[in-house]
């Protein structure tokens, strides 16, 4: 059997998802996620992480806002279903229910896969309880705002890209395994 998700995303190449890990553990969900689920869970990248303003990140991995970061971290979690969502089960126009209580939504363009904003980079990576995309920018939820903790608390606002995303094969983790229809 494959490891948990936590183990699993611990022991990736290179150490890409450090960021992921930290938030999980500074918002108390590191035995969650190394439950039973199924989990379907959209991770970002430490790139990802980094793409969001130095303040933000700050600010949320404070002790007082760990339940902001939770917010934030569950509407990376496709909402409790019966069974892992693999790619298969993904349509363009799809809104899938998140775990934080918000919704996302799927879009297909061309061989490309997006949830919101966000490129989907690597697809159906088991996990003994669930199945992990790889995603190339954190999911901010709609209307998230910043805790009143904050020196400039307010919606974060999503920066609109001003190119297609550049990510390629050797950008993204290779050494999953991964399911195939």
């Amino acid at each position: 059997l494959p490891p948990n998700l936590i183990a699993l995303v611990s022991n990736a190449p290179e150490n890409e998802f450090t960021s992921f890990l930290d938030a999980v553990s500074q918002a108390g969900l590191t035995e969650g996620f190394q439950g039973f689920g199924p989990f379907t869970l959209f991770l970002p990248t430490n790139q990802a992480f980094e793409q969001l303003p130095t303040e933000f990140q700050e600010c949320l991995f404070r002790p007082e806002n760990a339940n902001s970061l939770r917010d934030l971290l569950l509407y990376h979690v496709h909402d409790m279903s019966p069974y892992p969502v693999m790619s298969w089960d993904l349509a363009d126009g799809q809104e899938p229910p998140m775990a934080n209580g918000g919704t996302a939504t799927i879009s297909i363009v061309g061989e490309s896969g997006y949830i919101n904003d966000s490129m989907i980079l690597v697809i159906n990576v088991l996990a003994r309880n669930g199945v992990l995309y790889v995603v190339d920018k954190v999911l901010i939820p709609p209307n998230f705002a910043l805790p009143d903790s904050c020196s400039a608390p307010g919606r974060l606002q999503t920066p609109e890209p001003t190119e297609e995303p550049t990510f390629g094969p050797t950008d993204a983790p290779t050494e999953f395994p991964t399911a195939q229809p």
